[in-house]
Protein backbone atom coordinates (compact mmCIF):
# COMPACT_ATOMS: atom_id res chain seq x y z
CA UNK A 1 0.00 0.00 0.00
CA UNK A 2 1.24 3.50 -0.74
CA UNK A 3 2.65 5.43 2.25
CA UNK A 4 0.11 8.26 2.05
CA UNK A 5 -2.77 5.78 2.08
CA UNK A 6 -1.34 3.85 5.04
CA UNK A 7 -0.73 7.03 7.02
CA UNK A 8 -4.14 8.44 6.03
CA UNK A 9 -5.93 5.28 7.12
CA UNK A 10 -4.02 5.23 10.43
CA UNK A 11 -4.95 8.89 11.04
CA UNK A 12 -8.56 8.28 10.01
CA UNK A 13 -8.78 5.37 12.43
CA UNK A 14 -7.24 7.56 15.16
CA UNK A 15 -9.91 10.19 14.53
CA UNK A 16 -12.75 7.64 14.65
CA UNK A 17 -11.44 5.98 17.82
CA UNK A 18 -10.84 9.30 19.55
CA UNK A 19 -14.25 10.73 18.71
CA UNK A 20 -16.45 7.70 19.21
CA UNK A 21 -15.36 4.74 21.40
CA UNK A 22 -12.77 6.64 23.49
CA UNK A 23 -14.98 9.65 24.12
CA UNK A 24 -17.25 9.02 27.05
CA UNK A 25 -20.77 10.43 27.33
CA UNK A 26 -19.63 12.54 30.29
CA UNK A 27 -16.75 14.02 28.26
CA UNK A 28 -19.06 14.76 25.32
CA UNK A 29 -21.49 16.71 27.47
CA UNK A 30 -18.94 18.43 29.67
CA UNK A 31 -16.64 19.80 26.94
CA UNK A 32 -18.68 23.00 26.84
CA UNK A 33 -18.24 23.40 30.61
CA UNK A 34 -14.49 23.88 30.84
CA UNK A 35 -11.09 23.89 29.22
CA UNK A 36 -9.84 20.86 31.16
CA UNK A 37 -12.36 18.62 29.40
CA UNK A 38 -11.42 20.07 26.02
CA UNK A 39 -7.72 19.57 26.72
CA UNK A 40 -8.49 16.01 27.87
CA UNK A 41 -10.29 15.28 24.61
CA UNK A 42 -7.36 16.75 22.67
CA UNK A 43 -4.85 14.70 24.64
CA UNK A 44 -6.80 11.52 23.88
CA UNK A 45 -6.63 12.34 20.16
CA UNK A 46 -2.93 13.21 20.29
CA UNK A 47 -2.03 9.96 22.05
CA UNK A 48 -4.14 7.83 19.70
CA UNK A 49 -2.56 9.50 16.65
CA UNK A 50 0.91 8.85 18.04
CA UNK A 51 0.10 5.24 18.93
CA UNK A 52 -1.50 4.34 15.59
CA UNK A 53 1.20 6.02 13.52
CA UNK A 54 3.85 4.10 15.48
CA UNK A 55 1.95 0.81 15.07
CA UNK A 56 0.86 1.11 11.43
CA UNK A 57 2.99 3.72 9.68
CA UNK A 58 6.25 4.27 11.58
CA UNK A 59 8.35 3.17 8.60
CA UNK A 60 6.69 5.92 6.50
CA UNK A 61 6.74 8.75 9.01
CA UNK A 62 9.76 10.08 10.84
CA UNK A 63 8.73 10.49 14.46
CA UNK A 64 10.30 13.81 15.36
CA UNK A 65 9.53 17.16 16.88
CA UNK A 66 8.10 18.16 13.50
CA UNK A 67 5.64 15.27 13.69
CA UNK A 68 4.72 16.10 17.30
CA UNK A 69 4.05 19.72 16.33
CA UNK A 70 1.98 18.66 13.31
CA UNK A 71 -0.01 16.25 15.51
CA UNK A 72 -0.60 19.11 17.94
CA UNK A 73 -1.84 21.29 15.07
CA UNK A 74 -4.15 18.47 13.98
CA UNK A 75 -5.58 18.32 17.51
CA UNK A 76 -6.02 22.11 17.62
CA UNK A 77 -7.91 22.05 14.29
CA UNK A 78 -10.00 19.15 15.55
CA UNK A 79 -10.89 20.94 18.78
CA UNK A 80 -11.65 24.16 16.88
CA UNK A 81 -14.11 22.27 14.66
CA UNK A 82 -15.76 20.69 17.70
CA UNK A 83 -15.97 24.02 19.51
CA UNK A 84 -17.26 25.80 16.41
CA UNK A 85 -20.00 23.25 15.85
CA UNK A 86 -21.00 23.41 19.51
CA UNK A 87 -21.06 27.21 19.45
CA UNK A 88 -23.20 27.33 16.30
CA UNK A 89 -25.67 24.83 17.78
CA UNK A 90 -25.86 26.55 21.20
CA UNK A 91 -26.54 29.92 19.57
CA UNK A 92 -29.14 28.40 17.24
CA UNK A 93 -27.19 29.33 14.09
CA UNK A 94 -27.58 25.75 12.85
CA UNK A 95 -29.86 22.93 13.93
CA UNK A 96 -28.44 19.95 15.80
CA UNK A 97 -29.28 17.61 12.93
CA UNK A 98 -27.86 14.73 10.96
CA UNK A 99 -26.91 17.19 8.20
CA UNK A 100 -24.86 19.26 10.65
CA UNK A 101 -23.26 16.08 11.99
CA UNK A 102 -22.31 14.92 8.49
CA UNK A 103 -20.93 18.33 7.55
CA UNK A 104 -18.85 18.24 10.73
CA UNK A 105 -17.57 14.77 9.81
CA UNK A 106 -16.65 16.00 6.33
CA UNK A 107 -14.63 18.88 7.79
CA UNK A 108 -12.87 16.48 10.15
CA UNK A 109 -12.02 14.23 7.16
CA UNK A 110 -10.55 17.28 5.38
CA UNK A 111 -8.34 17.95 8.43
CA UNK A 112 -7.19 14.31 8.45
CA UNK A 113 -6.45 14.56 4.71
CA UNK A 114 -4.45 17.76 5.20
CA UNK A 115 -2.54 16.23 8.09
CA UNK A 116 -1.76 13.19 5.95
CA UNK A 117 -0.39 15.41 3.17
CA UNK A 118 1.76 17.32 5.65
CA UNK A 119 3.10 14.27 7.43
CA UNK A 120 3.96 12.28 4.31
CA UNK A 121 5.28 15.34 2.39
CA UNK A 122 3.52 14.03 -0.69
CA UNK A 123 3.52 16.31 -3.74
CA UNK A 124 0.44 17.27 -5.76
CA UNK A 125 1.34 15.02 -8.68
CA UNK A 126 1.31 12.03 -6.32
CA UNK A 127 -2.01 13.20 -4.89
CA UNK A 128 -3.44 13.30 -8.42
CA UNK A 129 -2.14 9.78 -9.01
CA UNK A 130 -3.86 8.67 -5.80
CA UNK A 131 -7.04 10.03 -7.36
CA UNK A 132 -6.90 7.37 -10.04
CA UNK A 133 -8.42 4.66 -7.94
CA UNK A 134 -8.42 1.03 -8.98
CA UNK A 135 -11.60 -1.01 -8.85
CA UNK A 136 -10.29 -2.99 -5.87
CA UNK A 137 -9.64 0.23 -3.95
CA UNK A 138 -13.09 1.58 -4.84
CA UNK A 139 -14.65 -1.64 -3.57
CA UNK A 140 -12.60 -1.44 -0.38
CA UNK A 141 -13.71 2.18 0.11
CA UNK A 142 -17.33 1.18 -0.45
CA UNK A 143 -17.02 -1.61 2.10
CA UNK A 144 -15.42 0.80 4.58
CA UNK A 145 -18.20 3.34 4.08
CA UNK A 146 -20.82 0.63 4.62
CA UNK A 147 -19.13 -0.52 7.83
CA UNK A 148 -18.80 3.09 9.05
CA UNK A 149 -22.44 3.82 8.24
CA UNK A 150 -23.56 0.61 9.90
CA UNK A 151 -21.61 1.31 13.06
CA UNK A 152 -22.64 4.95 13.36
CA UNK A 153 -26.27 4.81 12.27
CA UNK A 154 -27.60 1.25 12.04
CA UNK A 155 -25.78 0.33 15.24
CA UNK A 156 -28.02 2.68 17.15
CA UNK A 157 -25.68 5.63 17.60
CA UNK A 158 -27.77 8.76 17.51
CA UNK A 159 -25.56 11.80 18.07
CA UNK A 160 -28.53 14.14 18.20
CA UNK A 161 -30.87 12.47 20.68
CA UNK A 162 -28.55 10.28 22.75
CA UNK A 163 -29.02 11.25 26.39
CA UNK A 164 -26.50 8.77 27.72
CA UNK A 165 -26.85 5.93 30.22
CA UNK A 166 -29.97 5.95 32.35
CA UNK A 167 -32.03 8.17 30.05
CA UNK A 168 -35.68 7.58 29.27
CA UNK A 169 -34.86 6.89 25.62
CA UNK A 170 -34.79 3.18 24.87
CA UNK A 171 -33.61 1.30 21.81
CA UNK A 172 -36.33 0.72 19.25
CA UNK A 173 -38.53 3.51 20.53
Amino acid sequence: MQPAITVGLALGLAYLLGDFPFQSFRLTNSRSQGWTKIVGHGLIHWLIVLLLVVVFASHYVVLSWRFAIMASCYVIFHLALDAGRGHLIRHKCVADSTTTFLMDQGLHCAVVFGFTLGVTKIDWQAVRELGTISENTRNLGLAGAIVYGSVVFAGGYDPIHDKGPGSERTVGR
